[in-house]
């Protein structure tokens, strides 16, 4: 029998004051690349293992706020072995209510769980066979009860042939849907800080330090974690990809963060994080983030490039300096400092980066304080060449050694070989414009003379 990748899954979702009818496309027709194998380590010490397919929803009506609709989901779709899927529905469920309490914690108006601002992506997550599963309302301070586990509107016996081995086996599937946000352009450079990116940040600093006085870590924090949204008169950043947060209480034995973006090396087997850890990885994955946000993507990525047994990131001295090489301004000082301060074993204002407490919020009010008065008018030095002129030129130069990974002594020769090569053609191009020049002057040189032989003119 073939099977039909045309085919939608029709599912009701409902929250509180909210329910949205969403058909949920075929992973195979989906944009998110094929299925993968996962593995949560769940508190408890157990490892389950599970296939995860990505794909996308599209709501078609919707009944609540307006200000709540989402007319995009982002769908992730677990297949788990019979003996395991209550333990990973459980597991999916703590991590969402605890999600959704921090999101609490952001200040605003009065709003259910659906609604924005968010300091992390709100996820729901709904069994495959669709019966109604509601673990507990959980009261906020917003005075709106955290969304339960949500349901269909009718029990959902089989899903489409698409995605299941057995279609009696509908159980073993769990569906973690959450509103579909873009990832932001980062900035591969910014020859000056992107300051004005900070306020964009104030509600994942709130949601985080939230979500650790709970007793959670989010345990993947990266820019490639980090989506934006408009709500109106603002940007606003959230984190997304909650699936890898677990209990500081119950720390895994392993993150799922990579190897690029960890604080530490991973630990021996046998060997468990503490909390403090869990804390300390979380604050230093969201100040790379900002690193990207003010600084650009090529120089986070440097900081943690390991050079002659050295990494930049281990060392806050260190960070500060490759800062100030960029930012060579005086008026910078301080807020390089401060930026610099997450990389060393004492953070902002004499804290460590694993203590308890709120954290992330303090440090990105004093990055604001630290932000310089109105730039002085600028004047060119003596034999400035405006860059905007070889803009292709760095772009091309960039890309082409993005395409070739290599190790870093072998990225250091082939950028100089590149570098050389691109700075001949620059010349040659340059030299054919000023030969032209110099042909186009010779040549109006020889019609001036023969205007004054000939009289021609006169």
């Amino acid at each position: 029998m073939s099977v039909r990748y045309d085919e939608e899954l029709p599912i009701v979702l409902k929250g509180a004051g909210w329910s949205a009818e969403v058909m949920i496309t075929s992973p195979a027709r989906g944009l998110f690349g094929g299925p993968k194998q996962v593995h949560f380590a769940l508190p408890v010490g157990r490892k389950v293992p599970a296939t995860v397919a990505y794909t996308r929803g599209r709501t078609v009506s919707f009944d609540g706020e307006k200000s709540a609709r989402w007319d995009d989901w982002f769908v992730k779709i677990y297949q788990c072995q019979s003996g395991d899927v209550d333990a990973l529905r459980d597991y999916l469920h703590r991590q969402a209510v605890a999600l959704q309490q921090a999101n609490a914690a952001v200040p605003g108006r009065p709003r259910i769980p659906i609604e924005p601002p968010w300091a992390v992506t709100p996820v729901q997550i709904v069994r495959g066979s669709g019966e109604e599963d509601r673990a507990g309302d959980v009261a906020t301070r917003l005075g709106a009860p955290v969304d339960a586990v949500v349901v269909a509107d009718g029990p959902m016996r089989t899903l489409p042939l698409w995605f299941q081995d057995h279609p009696s086996n509908s159980g073993l599937y769990l569906l973690a849907v959450s509103p579909l946000l873009t990832q932001p352009p980062w900035d591969q450079w910014c020859p000056t800080p992107a300051i004005e990116r900070l306020e964009h940040f104030a509600s994942m600093a709130v949601g985080l330090d939230k979500l650790h006085a709970l007793g959670w870590a989010h345990c993947d924090i990266r820019p490639d974690n980090v989506c934006g949204y408009l709500i109106p008169g603002a940007r606003e950043y959230v984190l997304v990809d909650t699936d890898s947060g677990t209990p500081t209480s119950q720390p895994p034995p392993e993150l799922p963060t990579p190897d690029f973006y960890l604080r530490r090396p991973r630990l021996s087997d046998g060997l468990r994080y503490d909390p403090g850890e869990l804390r300390a990885q979380d604050r230093f994955g969201f100040a790379l983030v900002m690193l990207t946000a003010l600084a650009g993507r090529d120089c986070m990525e440097r900081l943690l490039r390991i050079d002659d047994d050295h990494r930049p990131a281990d060392s806050a001295p260190a960070v500060a300096e490759v800062l100030r090489q960029n930012w060579r301004e005086p008026r910078w000082r301080s807020l390089i400092e401060v930026l610099a301060e997450p990389f060393g074993p004492v953070g902002p204002a004499g804290r460590g980066v694993e203590d308890e407490g709120p954290w992330a919020a303090d440090w990105l009010s004093r990055l604001t304080q630290a932000m310089p008065g109105e730039a002085p008018e600028w004047s060119a030095p003596p034999g400035w060449v405006d860059p905007a002129e070889y803009a292709r030129d760095i772009a091309l130069f960039r890309t082409t050694l993005r395409q070739r990974p290599r190790s870093q002594f072998e990225l250091q020769s082939e950028a100089n070989d590149l570098l050389e090569r691109q700075s001949q053609r620059v010349a040659a191009r340059t030299a054919a414009r000023y030969a032209a020049l110099v042909l186009l002057g010779f040549l109006a040189v020889l019609l001036v003379i023969a205007f004054d032989v000939t009289g021609w003119g006169m």
